[in-house]
This record gives C-alpha cells, structure tokens and sequence, in this order.
C-alpha cells in the first residue's frame, strides 16, 4: 500500500492535533511528581518534573512548534522527538499513580513507530532536514501496522487474562456497565437513570447469548486486526468495522476511546482518501459533461 503527498500531509496535520490536544497528558496534578508505583517508562527514566507546570507551560509550544514542523514534513525525526518524548513521559507519569489507563497508548505507539521509520531514513539517507515522499507513505504503513498490533494483542491479553473464557464470560459485563456508568456519581452526587444504567445491564443478563454475539464481534474484530494490512478497501472497511465497534461501546458502557477512533479515521479509513475520491469525481462529471469538439 502507498499514499500520495496529499494524503500524507493531510495524516500528518490531524495526527499531530491528536497528540497535542488528545493523547499528551499536559494537565498533571503536581503532587504525581512524587512517582509512588513507577510503571514503563518511568522505571528507567526519571519523569517526575513533567508535573510541574512551570515546565510545561514552556514545553508546550516547543512541542507545539515540533509538530507544526512535522506537519509540512521538515526534520521529522527531529521534530518528533519532544512530542515523543512527553507523550511517554507524562503516559507513563499517570500511569505511575496506582491505577492504568491505555486510553492514549495506541496513539503514542503509532507516534513511536513513525519517529523510528524516519530516524531509520535520517540515519541511512545522511539527511535529517526533510523525508521525501516514500518515506512519508512509510511511515502511514508503519502507523496502520502498530494500530493493527494494537488490537490484536488486546484481544489477545483478553483471552489470556479469563483462559479463553472471555466470551462466556460477557454476562459479568452487566456489572461493568453499572459501574461505568454510575462512575459519575462520585464526581457529581447525582444519581444518572435511563437507559444505559437498567435497560442495557438488564438485556445483558437475560439474553446473555445474545450479549455474547453481540460483545463477542468486538473480541474477534480485535483479534483479527492484521486485516488492516491487506489492502487500502479492506483496511479501510475494517477500519470502519472497529470504529463502530468504539462507539457502540461508548454508547452502552460509558467508555470512550477517541485516540482510537481518531486514528482509525486518520490512517485506517483515511480522511484524505475520501477528499481525494471526492475531488476525482467532480472532475470527472465536468469533464464528463463538456462537448466534444468535432475535428474539421
């Protein structure tokens, strides 16, 4: 699979607002610089200046620049690294408090995968101001590959936390979305009611085969993930397949993994392609519609 220029740009310019309003933890509370259960990153790498809003204050418009940079394709290896670097340094930091979040992991895996496929061509071109147009289409491929990976090692830690029992086990998800979505109630003190909180935990529970088929989609939609690395209509179609599958869940449980559906509609089923198809085809219906010119 390869992309053209226009595409790529366009990949670049949505992924880089991914990251600095989406998938970078800016808003750290200072007392995390204490780093009590150090977790990834912060094992092995010191990260708890990153909540000091002090420096952060300064690092975001440095990140801000760097992707700006990255965006129209200069120096991407370089310009890269410091939102690279705060991505894993303040995921890590939040993931060092005691409990773990992987909302935001996938897009900075992605954002790993795209650094490495141009600091390799930095490295072997002698060149680090600027990546021609391969490399960029290299580094979507990269990007759809680490998505794909994603998913199916979730699939797979699911099948290996409950011994392959997951899907016979969907039932319990009752409980799940009572507590998801009851969470707000610890930050407002107001009961929610509706259909999310009886309907869906009570469908749950008496039709559990149905919730089995219903949940299990998910599960084997996850596993097979690598169908993203086919080719561009199926990547795109799956990708489609797993975007709904976020927002179902976003729907019924309270969980919402808009990093994920973000780059699913960023590389997967590629925003730029769409524009792309569209301004073809209007081009093609003029010149469709001109006369010809009959030859004297």
């Amino acid at each position: 699979m390869a992309w053209n220029a226009d595409e790529t740009f366009v990949m670049r310019f949505l992924f880089s607002l991914v990251l600095y309003f989406m998938a970078i933890h800016w808003e750290l509370s200072p007392s995390y610089a204490e780093v009590p259960k150090p977790n990834g990153f912060a094992k092995i790498f010191p990260v708890g200046w990153m909540a000091d809003p002090s420096l952060i204050g300064f690092l975001k418009p440095v990140v801000g620049l760097g992707l700006a940079a990255y965006t129209l394709g200069l120096a991407p290896a370089i310009t890269l690294f410091p939102a690279l670097l705060i991505g894993v340094g303040t995921g890590a930091l939040r993931n060092s408090q005691g409990d773990i979040s992987h909302h935001s992991q996938l897009a900075i895996m992605v954002l790993l995968a795209q650094w490495v496929v141009y600091t390799t061509h930095a490295i072997r071109s002698k060149s680090w101001t600027k990546a021609d147009e391969a490399t960029h289409s290299r580094a979507v491929w990269w990007s759809i590959m680490m998505i794909g990976a994603g998913y199916v090692a979730s699939g797979i830690v699911k099948l290996h936390a409950t011994h392959g029992m997951w899907i016979h086990r969907v039932p319990v998800l009752a409980v799940q979305s009572i507590k998801a979505n009851l969470s707000q109630y610890y930050s407002t003190l107001v009961q929610p009611e509706g259909f999310k909180v009886t309907v869906v935990p009570d469908l749950i529970v008496r039709f559990p085969n149905l919730a089995r088929l219903f949940f299990g989609s998910g599960l084997v939609l996850e596993i097979l993930g690598f169908m993203l690395l086919l080719n561009r209509p199926v990547c795109r179609w799956f990708g489609l397949a797993l975007l709904v599958m976020h927002v179902g869940i976003a729907f019924l449980m309270e969980i919402e993994f808009w990093n994920h559906i973000w780059l699913l509609l960023i590389f997967c089923i590629n925003i730029g392609d769409w524009l792309g198809l569209a301004k073809a085809s209007a081009a093609g219906r003029t010149a469709k519609r001109k006369p010809r010119l009959n030859k004297a």
